[in-house]
């Protein structure tokens, strides 16, 4: 390996170094600016005879590079790969302590010296925050906030959020707010692929018409069956009627496990069910009256048929 180190200037003459596969000790302090050095040139080297670079480094091996450590502009300190043209890192003037931080025992803290995990974000401002931000095609931002009364964690760009496990995203928001859990296309507010466990109630609620100061609760109807029904009004002429039943309760409905109710309306009927299926629902008068009946048909969910309310708790995994 030869490498070259450029020190700096002082007065228009170049100092540098060039070693061979040896070390380089400085026994003493290495001045490179007058606010702690004494005496002259070329043992004080002050800042305005530099003129950046402050301190380069020059591989003219196989792997040739050059690295600058100079003044930022004027507003710091900063390490320029000079090949690259880029400048990977910066500390402007006037940095907070333990800015960063490394301990030895490989954490990072950025304000705080005393890392708690692999990384550490301190602050004492209002909000302290984690952002990362792609750029380019397809620009997208996401931010994590310690805030005086909350901890947010989400998308600061028009971009939906997604939480995922084992590499399989579980859940999606869109960015109207809509939660997807086994979907990334949800259709409504909350969108449940699979099943649902609930401790307690499943309301529905809305606003009191007439008095703001309260809501209507509903809580919906439960049993042991993941149950289906369809109900409506019909006319018996000379005592019988046809009904079709709704596409989407056959759909979904299984042929067994029907079950129908009947409620005449305005006098007594003899009214019984001729036949039933998910498609269609066939009724009788027994002694050939006219007359509107209710009806109520229930049944049970095909691809729930075989639910089973008691059963082995076993966690999900």
């Amino acid at each position: 390996m030869r490498a070259q180190i450029t020190l700096g200037l002082v007065g228009g003459v170049l100092l540098g170094l060039t070693i061979y596969a040896q070390d380089v000790n400085i026994t003493g302090n290495f001045c490179a600016g007058s606010a702690d050095c004494t005496g002259t040139p070329p043992d004080d080297i002050t800042a305005r005879q530099i003129f950046e670079p402050l301190f380069r480094i020059d591989d003219t091996g196989a792997d040739t590079g050059t690295w600058l450590m100079t003044r930022a502009g004027g507003v710091g300190f900063q390490v320029r790969d000079v090949a690259g043209a880029t400048s990977p890192f910066t500390i402007e003037d006037s940095t907070p302590s333990n800015t960063l931080y490394l301990d030895s025992a490989a954490r990072v803290g950025v304000g705080t010296s005393i890392p708690a995990g692999e990384l550490h974000v301190r602050s004492s401002s209002a909000n302290t925050d984690l952002y990362v931000e792609r750029i380019g095609t397809g620009p997208s931002a996401a931010l994590l906030s310690a805030q005086s009364d909350l901890v947010a964690f989400g998308t600061i760009s028009a971009d939906p959020f997604a939480i995922a496990t084992n590499n399989v995203t579980r859940m999606f928001i869109t960015t109207g707010g809509a939660v997807g859990i086994g979907t990334a296309s949800p259709t409504s507010t909350l969108h449940v692929v699979g099943s649902l466990n609930v401790t307690g109630t499943k309301n529905f609620v809305e606003a009191h018409p007439t008095d703001p100061s309260k809501e209507i609760v509903y809580a919906a109807m439960e049993g042991g069956e993941a149950g289906t029904y369809v109900r409506g009004t019909a006319e018996l002429v000379n005592g019988q009627v046809v009904i079709d039943l709704p596409e989407h309760f056959g759909l979904v409905t299984a042929d067994k496990g029907l079950t129908v109710q009947l409620t005449p309306r305005g006098e007594w009927l003899q009214a019984y069910v001729v036949s039933v299926t998910p498609q269609k629902l066939v009724l009788g008068e027994g002694q050939h009256k006219n007359g509107k009946l209710d009806y109520v048909v229930q049944g049970v969910r095909k691809t729930q048929a075989d639910f089973t309310p008691i059963r082995k708790r076993v966690p999900m995994k």
